[in-house]
């Protein structure tokens, strides 16, 4: 890739037609102007007199015409045929290779042979183009920190950054210069995964030359739920619905094994959006009960008792009793 260059052919003996290119390119619309100037290098005692001459310049498919003036020299000098420009548009990735062709009209006897038109040609190589600058960013737990690396394409480029996940949608920086960008994702993130532990976002680079937008870029990230954080919480009250034993006792709230008929409720709290969607009732005799709320009719032998829910993220919090002292 150049910013210039020199196509050129050597017709006859002493004679060379050469097209001298200089690309000037155009980022906010990912076009190139070329400028190419056409000359006569006519070596020394080699001799051209000739009138003026309509020739041509293609460039990328694109014909222009220029007008070269009357020729008269004996040789060893370098004429200058005249000049065109040439607008290139490159490819959505910013390059373009393009071919170039000068024909020069001399119809003159040169060198003992009568040429009508040289044609020098070839394929040009542009330097590329900036465009849109890439991204990264970082996976992260909800809560916490990440960060966002923007390959900037040019230096003159800044960037707007958003974000995507789920339904959830914003902006963490708009018209930046940084390449590391610092974020913290706001936590209502919890709520766009209430039956998951982890999901996918995207972030999107908008890359901008001033105020021109040149392209945009996106990154994936993954966001996972703190879940040691994010386990719901489980409580449970025990009385006795056996008349008999609380005739005894005086108090509900006292359990006799296998004589009383303990009702267990059970209350579950999910956290971060998420929702309960089982409970259980372990006695370490086997019993066990499934709903939010169940009375034992057969008794339990244990004093040990653990409740237990599991969310709609499949986390399972849990807590044990000690029905003998009513502890945790």
């Amino acid at each position: 890739m150049a910013l210039s260059g020199t196509v050129q052919k050597v017709f006859s003996t002493g004679f060379t037609l050469k097209t001298e290119w200089s690309q000037n390119p155009d980022i906010a619309s990912n076009t190139s102007t070329i400028t190419c100037t056409h000359k006569l290098v006519c070596a020394s005692g080699y001799g051209l007199y000739i009138s003026a001459r309509s020739n041509s310049c293609i460039v990328g498919g694109v014909s222009k015409t220029f007008k070269s003036a009357a020729i008269s020299t004996a040789g060893g000098t370098t004429i200058t045929l005249g000049t065109t420009t040439h607008k290139i548009n490159h490819n959505a990735d910013g390059t373009a290779s393009v071919s170039l062709s000068t024909t020069f009209y001399p119809k003159a006897n040169i060198a003992g042979k009568t040429v009508n038109s040289v044609t020098a040609s070839g394929t040009i190589t542009l330097n590329t183009i900036p465009r849109a600058s890439s991204v990264t960013c970082n996976s992260f737990y909800i809560g916490d920190s990440t960060s966002i690396t923007i390959n900037r394409a040019s230096t003159n480029f800044t960037h707007t950054i958003k974000y995507t996940f789920g339904n959830a949608t914003g902006v963490i920086a708009t018209k930046t210069s940084e390449v590391s960008i610092g974020w913290t994702p706001p936590t209502t993130f919890h709520s766009q995964i209430p039956n998951a532990t982890s999901g996918n976002g995207t972030v999107t680079c908008e890359t901008y030359n001033g105020d021109t937008l040149i392209g945009t870029s996106t990154a994936d990230f993954t966001a996972y739920v703190k879940q040691d954080q994010n386990l719901p919480t489980v409580t449970a009250t025990v009385v006795d619905t056996n008349v008999s034993t609380i005739a005894v006792t005086g108090d509900s709230s006292i359990i006799v094994k296998e004589l009383s008929k303990p009702k267990v409720t059970v209350t579950a709290t999910p956290k971060n959006s998420a929702t309960i969607k089982q409970t259980r009732i372990y006695f370490g005799d086997g019993s066990v009960g499934t709903n939010a709320e169940t009375t034992f009719t057969s008794g339990v032998v244990s004093s040990k008792m653990t409740v237990s829910a599991t969310d709609s993220r499949n986390l399972t919090g849990s807590t044990t009793y000690d029905l003998t002292t009513g502890s945790k």
